[in-house]
């Protein structure tokens, strides 16, 4: 199909009903844009430089990237045919299985490199306790810091099924799950400094095991927003898009003062993910379902995102151990995260010209 008829098919489409729409170039273009912001996330840029303070250039950029999760599962949660049970089932097992490789692959890093986990405590038995840590990390935290988004998608996924012919009910249990996982991020200064034994527990998973950051408590929320978008007649116009832009910028700009509020006001630390968020992904979703070819030129690339997320931390451990003196280099740390970024890409888009090795990337 040459391009002139591509776009005449997506314009027959979308003004019709744009969730019926085979593929949205937009989004995928977005979620790049996202996997990007991810990496930023975990390089913190120039904080090498400007000492991560706040107002310094890796302090904001930090805040702005953490759309960039949360937009990865509301689009899922848009995109997925919950009613199709066979290709979902289907999938969720791919990815389990590509993620469980994964574990292994980033285990023999650590272990070649003698890099150790880190080690939460759930039982004084030390025997328990090492089984707590790996069930606990495979399901929930993650063998990588990247990794835990898998089980998160998967959890979040099997509850949207779960609920979503109950729409009311869907949403009311990922109003409430999302405002609790918020009180384990910014908000962990409700919970008091010294509690008795019966809530100590609480506060252990909430400030020390990272729980809030999981299948539950941002994941099957962000996935049941965007199924609950999805079933929704949206149309957006040409002279809505600007609208959208300058609401998803009034939006990151909101996340942005709503973090300096916490730590100044209540002592908090930079979080995953706010209050705002959910609003900030939705206007930024919107706008991709408003334009569904942009980036169609570009779709063998756009389709990377998962390869740039997953493949990151490879090239992560391979300057930080072998190549450490770069980070030396006065010049070093504004090209980190562009380097990052350009090596994951391009090792992304070679796997993805071999077709048996694309699951590996999760290439769509």
């Amino acid at each position: 199909m040459s391009h002139f008829a591509l776009y005449i098919h997506v314009y027959c489409v979308t003004s019709c009903k744009f969730k019926v729409l085979p593929r949205n170039h937009f989004i995928d273009l977005l979620k790049l844009v996202a996997a990007f912001f991810v990496i930023c996330i975990h390089t913190n840029t120039t904080a090498k430089i400007d000492g991560f303070e706040q107002g310094s250039f890796s302090f904001i950029i930090d805040n702005i990237a953490r759309f960039a999760v949360p937009f990865f599962f509301i689009t899922s949660g848009y995109l997925i045919n919950f009613k199709n049970n066979t290709k979902l089932y289907k999938r969720l097992a791919i990815i389990f299985v590509t993620y469980l490789l994964w574990c292994g692959v980033f285990i023999l890093i650590r272990r070649y490199n003698d890099l150790n986990y880190p080690v939460f405590v759930f039982a004084e038995d030390h025997s328990l306790n090492t089984t707590i840590n790996r069930i606990y990390k495979l399901f929930v935290f993650g063998y990588e810091r990247h990794l835990w988004f898998f089980p998160a998608y998967i959890i979040g996924v099997l509850l949207v099924k779960v609920l979503h012919q109950h729409m009311k009910l869907l949403a009311s249990v990922a109003i409430v799950l999302y405002v609790l996982g918020v009180t384990g991020q910014q908000l962990r200064f409700i919970y008091p400094d010294h509690v008795n034994f019966l809530l100590q527990p609480v506060q252990q998973w909430l400030q020390e095991t990272q729980f809030t950051r999981d299948g539950l408590f941002l994941a099957f929320p962000m996935i049941a927003l965007g199924n609950i978008l999805s079933r929704q007649n949206i149309k957006t116009t040409q002279s809505t898009l600007p609208f959208l832009i300058t609401l998803s910028i009034g939006l990151t700009i909101a996340q942005y003062y709503e973090c300096l509020y916490f730590i100044n006001n209540h002592g908090a630390k930079v979080s995953e993910y706010y209050l705002t968020t959910p609003l900030l992904v939705t206007s930024i979703l919107l706008i991709g379902i408003s334009k569904p070819y942009i980036g169609i030129k570009l779709r063998r690339i756009t389709r990377l995102s998962g390869g740039v997320y997953l493949l990151h931390p490879l090239f992560m451990y391979l300057l930080l151990i072998k190549y450490n003196h770069l980070f030396q280099m006065e010049w070093f740390p504004y090209l980190y995260t562009l380097l990052l970024f350009g090596l994951s890409l391009l090792t992304a888009w070679i796997l993805s010209l071999i077709k048996p090795l694309r699951p590996l990337i999760f290439y769509q």
